[in-house]
């Protein structure tokens, strides 16, 4: 009899997560706002992982989040496939690799450690607080490649973005910061840009998601 819960338990487990990561990977195509360089708000595609994480634990929750990234690695298929082309245009092959752990497996695995704050508060809490860690997670993987990968492209991005606002933002920008710094702000201020959103979003469906009756009770 032991052994049969178990067993059940696991396959209400695998079923959801499945439904879930092909939910999030449908909610991932539908995008809100979209920038030029990559990166996008999307319709709260983050949260199913996010329930995961909470409903089955940590272990699941990253088990789902290795397999979407996994998925979006191939959605994504043309990005990473450009990056190991060969010529002088091209990243080194290592550098390229560095692209596919953070902006692709890392990011999306991490969104698994929403499970850390299940049955610590409320549901509607506990899910909040886990959807904040990992999604802020992803947002720090971004971040890093942007700063690692990208840093160069630092300079004309600001120029860029003067010139479609009309103000004088980038250029402040240029002016104070060189180098690795630049690089720095230029990353964090670029993810900055659809991730912030993209956290709120699902943070605050999260609260309200929290307080279905099904999402927050045991698994039998």
């Amino acid at each position: 009899m032991k052994s049969k819960t178990k067993f059940s338990k696991s396959t209400i487990a695998m079923t959801e997560c499945a439904i879930m990561i092909a939910l999030a990977t449908i909610l991932s195509l539908i995008k809100v706002f979209e920038l030029p360089w990559g990166g996008s708000i999307t319709a709260a595609s983050m949260l199913p992982l996010v329930i995961v994480g909470y409903r089955h634990g940590i272990k699941w929750g990253i088990l789902s989040s290795v397999i979407y990234s996994l998925i979006q690695m191939l959605l994504g298929g043309s990005t990473i496939s450009a990056a190991f082309l060969p010529g002088d245009d091209q990243m080194k092959w290592y550098l390229a690799v560095i692209m596919v752990l953070l902006d692709y497996f890392f990011a999306f695995s991490l969104v698994g450690l929403s499970g850390l704050f299940r049955n610590k508060n409320k549901p509607s809490k506990s899910l909040a607080l886990g959807a904040l860690v990992g999604t802020s997670a992803r947002f720090v993987m971004h971040f890093l490649s942007g700063w690692i990968l990208w840093g160069a492209w630092a300079a004309y991005f600001f120029e860029g973005f003067d010139e479609t606002t009309g103000g004088s933002f980038g250029k402040f920008i240029i002016n104070t910061f060189d180098g690795q710094m630049l690089a720095c702000v230029y990353s964090l201020i670029y993810n900055a840009m659809y991730m912030i959103p993209e956290i709120l979003i699902t943070v605050i469906l999260a609260i309200f998601i929290g307080k279905i009756p099904y999402i927050s009770k045991d698994i039998e």
